[in-house]
């Protein structure tokens, strides 16, 4: 059992991802948005959706719920990602080429089936620069690095870590639409996903 549950917090870990609406927004005003997100690997899958709020084009806000299906062990289980981010760096064309942002994410995960219980607390540094090829379409690569601490409660069971994770991605925006693949490594593993959203 412990063994089990070791390896679906594992893959647990890969799919914790940050989910900036700020850079979306090249302007300085606020709105609503939707989306998300897509994981696929080794017979688990996460989907999730994250409905958020960006204020003033630089604080974000969201609360975000996902359902995972670890098909090896017939166990699924349902998440919640409250997180808020804040841009105090904005691209300017005339002087800063770069968005710079810090959030935070909290993420709690409940395996009734197993009585499993993950909670993990993140803290990432991310940095962006968006390219409008016209007034409908913009691409905006990034990167971010980010700092994990998971706790991990089975019955009587309790192991805590810590660890870092690096990722990149690409977000392709056409107006109000957007999709963001990403390749995120995280200690000795990687995963790739993405995000699809709709800002409002």
């Amino acid at each position: 059992m412990k063994k089990q549950a070791i390896i679906i917090i594992l893959s647990l870990i890969l799919i914790v991802n940050l989910k900036a609406q700020n850079e979306i927004r090249n302007d300085n005003s606020s709105g609503f948005n939707i989306q998300m997100q897509l994981i696929s690997k080794n017979n688990t899958t996460f989907i999730g959706a994250f409905p958020g709020y960006t204020l003033n084009g630089q604080w974000d806000f969201g609360l975000g719920v996902g359902f995972q299906n670890h098909e090896d062990y017939n166990v699924e289980g349902i998440s919640i990602y409250p997180w808020v981010e804040y841009m105090f760096l904005k691209q300017d064309d005339g002087n800063l080429p770069l968005s710079v942002e810090l959030g935070y994410q909290f993420s709690f995960t409940n395996f009734d089936k197993i009585q499993l219980n993950q909670s993990t607390h993140s803290l990432y540094l991310a940095a962006y620069h968006s390219v409008a090829l016209n007034d409908d379409f913009q691409i905006i690569p990034g990167a971010s690095f980010a700092l994990h601490n998971t706790t991990i409660d089975l019955d009587s069971f309790r192991d805590v870590d810590t660890g870092f994770a690096y990722t990149i991605e690409v977000a392709l925006v056409m107006q109000k639409f957007w999709i963001r693949p990403y390749l995120r490594f995280f200690d000795r593993t990687n995963n790739i996903g993405f995000w699809v959203g709709y800002i409002f």
